[in-house]
């Protein structure tokens, strides 16, 4: 009784028992997505990304829990060299034709440590999307450019989108 309280809140035994009966959903298999799905590019890319977690990231965990934070700018600069840094980046401004799915599979690839794992999510997500999201024409070329291989390849810095505001 306590925990269907926590869980939903103030429901009468009533209420609670109407949302266990929910609909269920019927689903095709045609509807489902497994690992079989995966286009070779897709598994190609997953790979590259757990061979890059593998050989670069896993030996220097302790360094990177002990918040030597030029070691994890180090491991960002070369996942940015992969194009891994470029994940969610459009085409048109210098990143790639991946979709969401293979987005998904390099942050699984790349979850080998936790704390590496969210500098790069902060990059890829927080970063990254709002600038591609809500960031002007200029914004774009100019941000989304810079994080490419060979443009300094640098993390994001969380810039202000305001164009008034703007270097």
């Amino acid at each position: 009784m306590i925990f269907q309280r926590l869980h939903y809140g103030h429901c009468s035994r009533t209420q609670t028992r109407r949302r266990r009966q929910l609909p269920s959903l019927k689903r095709r298999p045609e509807d489902i997505f497994t690992p079989e799905d995966f286009s070779e590019e897709q598994q190609e890319i997953a790979r590259t990304t757990a061979e890059f977690a593998e050989k670069s990231i896993l030996p220097r965990v302790a360094e990177i829990e002990a918040k030597n934070f030029p070691v994890t700018r180090e491991l960002l600069l070369e996942a940015g060299r992969l194009g891994l840094m470029s994940v969610d980046v459009p085409e048109e401004y210098g990143g790639s034709r991946w979709t969401k799915v293979t987005s998904a599979l390099v942050s699984d690839r790349i979850a080998v440590s936790a704390s590496f794992s969210v500098s790069f999510s902060a990059h890829t997500g927080i970063g990254t999307l709002p600038v591609i999201w809500y960031g002007t024409p200029a914004q774009k070329e100019k941000y989304c450019r810079s994080w490419q291989p060979g443009n300094g390849s640098r993390p994001t810095r969380f810039p202000n989108l305001h164009p008034a505001l703007m270097p």
